[in-house]
């Protein structure tokens, strides 16, 4: 009695620390929220929903390793979990570590081959060993096909078909991811960039005008 009482008692503890941070955490307090999950955790370190947030909170905070490590405990906790083994696999990449990224990936796209995140680190994969350009285009192709809506692979479909001297598939490409994320700075510095380098100018110039119009605080 006095056993299932006291494990009753610790959820609760663990329960309110987790709401506690949830509320630091919605109010932008990460340093007050880290401090009531790593409470919760001192409890109960195998909360999936503590180690979560405390992932999250770390990646607010702008701290890699910490993030990194709680995403690693929560790859541990739910192996089965895809999206935690990518934020890991996301990780290796940054770091360089391909093996331990790509054989992340693949066990992910062999159990849920339109995992858009997953093919998005694929292709990553591909560019740090220096695949074949074309190899690389298909797998953006790939996440068009699932989601025609990416603006970030059209921008990446640009930058890919510029290199193989495709400039009209380029040019195509960027006026389409504009066209999904029109608050997106980079789309249009690139297809500036692309007119400029073009010589056509009065193309380059409407392209900084409807970005002035669109972000007139970030355009200079």
């Amino acid at each position: 009695l006095f056993i299932a009482a006291g494990c009753s008692s610790d959820k609760a503890k663990v329960d309110k620390y987790i709401s506690e941070a949830q509320e630091y955490f919605d109010k932008e307090d990460y340093q007050a929220a880290t401090i009531q999950l790593k409470n919760a955790l001192s409890i109960d370190s195998s909360s999936v929903k503590a180690n979560n947030l405390l992932a999250k909170t770390y990646l607010k905070l702008g701290d890699a390793q910490e993030t990194f490590k709680a995403y690693m405990r929560l790859e541990q906790l739910e192996p089965e979990n895809l999206d935690h083994k990518l934020q890991v696999a996301s990780f290796f990449l940054l770091s360089k570590r391909q093996a331990e990224a790509d054989r992340r990936v693949k066990e992910v796209l062999e159990k849920d081959p339109e995992n858009i995140q997953a093919l998005y680190l694929q292709a990553g994969l591909m560019g740090s060993q220096k695949s074949d350009v074309k190899e690389i285009e298909t797998v953006y192709l790939q996440i068009l096909k699932i989601d025609p809506n990416q603006a970030k692979a059209h921008h990446i479909l640009a930058r890919l078909y510029g290199f193989q001297k495709q400039l009209d598939k380029a040019e195509e490409s960027m006026i389409k991811a504009i066209s999904l994320e029109p608050d997106n700075i980079t789309f249009y510095q690139s297809l500036f960039g692309f007119y400029t380098s073009k010589k056509q100018f009065d193309d380059a110039e409407s392209v900084l005008n409807k970005l002035m119009a669109q972000r007139p605080d970030d355009a200079v």
